[in-house]
């Protein structure tokens, strides 16, 4: 059924997309270990093609089992084909450039995602029946707000370990080598781990989990979850932030190492904000506040 354009694009498409090429060639090859609903076709209409087909091969010649595997051939390609298309026109795929700007995304089940720079989003809008089926693969780092479903559980895929709601507020972060989770509002379920059989726990609020690649250590504990969701504000908000707090804000969001000479300022806690994609100015701010120099040296921050 499809006219000479669509012939062209499709053709285009094998030509020119490798990923769109090999899916197809795999689709086409394992069609006969995929079980597709009934209700997703037309059956009656295209058996009834497939009759009126069979009836004129008749008039003309006897019909033979050959016949017959050449109206099934075509008629598995065209439900191959839909499957295809249907998928690769639904594909959502968002990226955050590392000097672009910290994104909002709405999905399509109303869950916000705030991804930062450097991070890269990807998901299908609707799946073959038609739906959002609340899967998500992540890069880099995002802040999920899960819209609640008592039914339908949302799914984030990264290199190390899946994540699994059903409405939730939690920051996922994904390194080389390294993937945490921090949960600030309801539960988790987190599997995977890179360990077969799957290692499968359940996160608190408040609690950070991890995995490592290099030593295969799984790290779970309390902390101060607003220290790993700060970066979503373009200004950094201090609550009573103690110094610890402070090393680790600038070891997660701008890679630097704080090191503190001046012991009498070790009790001080920060209150406010300061601009947080300006570390120059967060260093001068600082500097006023505890009245001492401090000084940035390749990755390290020293408090004089």
């Amino acid at each position: 059924e499809t006219d000479e354009g669509e012939e062209k694009l499709l053709s285009s498409l094998l030509q020119q997309n490798e990923d769109f090429k090999k899916e197809y060639e795999i689709l086409m090859e394992l069609w006969q270990d995929v079980e597709y609903r009934k209700k997703d076709f037309n059956k009656e209409r295209i058996l009834q093609l497939i009759d009126r087909q069979i009836k004129q091969e008749q008039k003309s010649s006897s019909f033979s089992f050959v016949s017959f595997l050449k109206y099934a051939a075509i008629f598995i390609a065209f439900l191959s084909l839909i499957s295809i298309l249907q998928h690769k026109l639904s594909f959502e795929k968002i990226s955050i450039p590392e000097n672009g700007n910290i994104s909002q995304v709405s999905l399509p089940d109303q869950t916000q995602v705030t991804l930062n720079k450097g991070s890269e989003l990807c998901f299908y809008k609707r799946s073959f029946l038609g739906f959002f089926n609340r899967n998500v693969n992540l890069k880099g780092e995002a802040f999920f707000d899960v819209s609640k479903s008592e039914t339908a559980r949302f799914v984030v895929q990264t290199n190390h370990f899946d994540v699994r709601v059903f409405g939730t507020k939690f920051n996922v972060r994904t390194l080389p080598g390294q993937t945490s989770l921090v949960l600030t509002e309801g539960s988790v379920k987190v599997n995977g781990f890179a360990e077969k059989p799957a290692i499968e726990r359940m996160v608190e609020p408040g609690e950070l989990i991890s995995y490592s690649d290099y030593d295969h250590s799984i790290v779970q504990h309390k902390v101060n979850t607003k220290i790993y969701t700060i970066w979503k504000n373009k200004k950094l908000h201090f609550d009573n932030f103690s110094l610890d707090d402070l090393a680790q804000i600038f070891d997660l969001h701008y890679n630097k190492k704080l090191i503190v000479k001046n012991r009498n300022i070790e009790s001080i806690h920060l209150g406010g904000s300061a601009p947080g994609d300006n570390l120059d100015l967060i260093i001068e701010a600082l500097s006023e506040i505890f009245h001492t120099h401090i000084l940035q040296y390749k990755d390290s921050i020293i408090i004089q």
